[in-house]
């Protein structure tokens, strides 16, 4: 049998619950705090990568973003969600929730590059 690669999203996956940060408690997005749950959901990054396979519309991205957090910072970030489908720069939201994206993989101590360079291991 072949050896089987890893897929990006398990590299990621593999990387977020075993490197759990214990500062990974936090982010700070447009003006709000936002709590993260302890450990990354392991569907959390498998449903990321479909979305992003799937295309370019940032809304499923922004929603998928939600399902990380508790409902008093949900309530928050509705209100900032509503900021952002009201913009009329389309281009300039996609660029920052996927900053968004990279800062909660950052909080639980895994990258892009990091996830790349342990995908075979």
């Amino acid at each position: 049998m072949p050896r089987q690669t890893k897929p990006k999203a398990a590299a990621k996956v593999a990387a977020a619950v075993d490197e759990t940060n214990p500062d990974a408690k936090s982010i700070e997005w447009r003006g709000h705090t936002f709590t993260l749950p302890e450990r990354m959901p392991e569907s959390f990054v498998f449903r990321l990568t479909q979305i992003e396979e799937a295309g370019n519309d940032v809304r499923p991205t922004l929603k998928l973003l939600a399902s990380l957090l508790n409902a008093e910072d949900s309530s928050q970030y509705g209100v900032v969600i509503r900021e952002i489908e009201s913009a009329d720069d389309e281009e300039a939201v996609v660029i920052e929730a996927y900053e968004l994206v990279n800062q909660i993989f950052e909080k639980y101590g895994t990258t892009e590059g990091e996830s790349e360079a342990s995908q075979d291991s």
